[in-house]
């Protein structure tokens, strides 16, 4: 990826008009939704020294491009700053290649990227408010509201991604077991942690969600709710998205998508 990537939304020749028409009415007040938004809430970017901060709103994230040094630790605070009660919740996963998937109104985004950007990277959760979900192989909770979801009660593999190690099972304070999902062709155990408010529906519907998404670490933050994370960056240089798959791609769709330029220890590509 060498500049800002886009999504071209290509009709289907089956899709019925009234269908088509549809969704493009849905995709442009998600547009005018955003922009009312963008007017009524300040973005909520309050954070400690040396915290960098990622703001979630609806339906953008801002900044809009990041620089990351590889094999450096840094601490992120990512804040849905969309606020209740007609805030959004929203997701945060970063990759490169975004999954497409083929349906009634062509071909859209899916649920991830198919090249993932952390892999099995050690991430340390500081602290967690109104977050929903988070998924990643190889998780560290020290603070906040989050407690261990068995997914399915399906044990991981373990396998490791080329160039890694396998993520230690029950990588967490809890050894719950992780279900294997698909790290851009290879199998990893993954963890996931769910906010101690969510109710068991909610809960029954992230599980089963599980089955859609590409793998990879993904963080789910409720309407004024924030997540702070430490880890280090991996050293994969180039150019990376940040990306919101909510709303099945509806957000991808309309410009929630951000980048980052991971260069050099020196500062070099």
């Amino acid at each position: 990826m060498s500049q800002e990537s886009f999504v071209a939304v290509r009709r289907s020749p089956g899709a019925p008009p009234a269908l088509w028409g549809g969704f493009v009415l849905f995709l442009a007040l998600v547009v005018g939704i955003s922009w009312i938004a963008r007017a009524r809430s300040p973005l909520r970017t309050f954070a400690a020294p040396g915290v960098q901060v990622i703001a979630l709103e609806d339906y953008r994230f801002a900044p809009k491009r990041l620089v990351w040094h590889a094999g450096e630790t840094i601490t992120v605070k990512l804040v849905n700053a969309a606020l209740p009660p007609t805030g959004h919740e929203h997701e945060i996963m970063i990759g490169q290649a975004a999954a497409m998937r083929s349906g009634p109104l062509g071909v859209l985004p899916g649920h991830g990227f198919n090249v993932p950007f952390f892999g099995s990277t050690r991430i340390e959760v500081l602290d967690a408010r109104g977050v929903k979900m988070i998924m990643a192989p190889n998780l560290k909770v020290l603070g906040g509201d989050l407690e261990p979801m068995a997914m399915g009660g399906m044990a991981g593999v373990g396998m490791a991604m080329p160039g890694e190690k396998a993520a230690p099972e029950g990588g967490g304070d809890h050894a719950e077991p992780p279900a294997a999902m698909d790290m851009g062709g290879m199998a990893m155990a993954m963890q996931m942690y769910v906010g101690r408010w969510v109710s068991a529906a909610e809960r029954e519907e992230l599980a089963k969600s599980m089955d859609e998404m590409r793998g990879d670490n993904m963080f789910l933050i409720a309407p004024g709710g924030s997540l702070t994370i430490r880890f280090t960056v991996p050293e994969k240089g180039g150019l990376w998205e940040i990306g919101c798959f909510a709303g099945e791609g509806a957000h991808y769709i309309a410009g929630m998508r951000a980048l980052v330029q991971v260069v050099g220890r020196e500062g070099g590509h």
